[in-house]
């Protein structure tokens, strides 16, 4: 009888525990992504330093361009097929290509899956789990440079897919003068945006990422 009492006493003290472990583990989560977020950033002041000012070319980005697959990294195909944040790591402006990738996502493009295509790209596309906002102004059609600090956005958690949002209730944003603030979502204001998994097919929404854009500049 004395085990039974003990033992209900331990499940009800986890029971209680567990919240609040799994709330820990989600803060450190979030800083480790604010940390990477920051690499990436540092890394991209390093690529605009040696290109006029400007940020890593992307294909998506492109007026036309599926702005959904800005969180690839690498298009597929030829091996030279590097897109958006993916140039810094061919650039070698950061140390490994693990930076690219959040501990909270709970989608399917964890590090495990692409670690060897980075060394060795092929035909299968490469998503991490950051979203570039890309080197062109989604209004004004031109490029964009680092000069305007806070009002620039960089890069966020991923917008792909509601799987994709990594924090749920929230996310890190990466600004032009290398700070990343976290921008609270708990209304699901940003979430309600995002494309659901069965629409993960290219599904080429360009109002729909301006729109969170300018959400986000304006939040600067």
């Amino acid at each position: 009888m004395e085990l039974v009492v003990v033992m209900a006493v331990t499940m009800m003290l986890t029971g209680m525990m567990l919240p609040a472990l799994v709330h820990v583990r989600e803060n450190a989560h979030r800083v480790i992504c604010s940390s990477n977020l920051r690499q990436i950033g540092l890394a991209a002041v390093l690529f605009a330093d040696d290109h006029s000012g400007f940020l890593p070319p992307s294909e998506f980005g492109k007026p036309g361009g599926i702005k959904q697959d800005m969180m690839a990294v690498h298009r597929g195909g030829m091996p030279e097929n590097w897109e958006g944040l993916g140039w810094l790591h061919w650039y070698t402006y950061f140390k490994g290509p693990a930076v690219l990738y959040c501990p909270s996502h709970h989608g399917e493009h964890f590090y495990d899956r692409y670690e060897e295509l980075f060394a060795h790209p092929d035909k299968l596309r490469i998503y991490s789990n950051y979203h570039y906002a890309g080197p062109t102004d989604w209004e004004k059609g031109t490029k964009r440079r680092l000069d305007r600090g806070t009002a620039v956005v960089i890069a966020t958690d991923g917008l792909r897919t509601v799987r994709d949002f990594n924090h749920t209730v929230g996310m890190n944003v990466l600004r032009g003068d290398v700070s990343v603030r976290w921008f609270d979502d708990i209304s699901g204001q940003v979430k309600e945006m995002l494309p659901p998994e069965d629409m993960a097919a290219q599904h080429n929404d360009e109002f729909r990422y301006s729109r969170i854009w300018d959400l986000l500049s304006g939040s600067g």
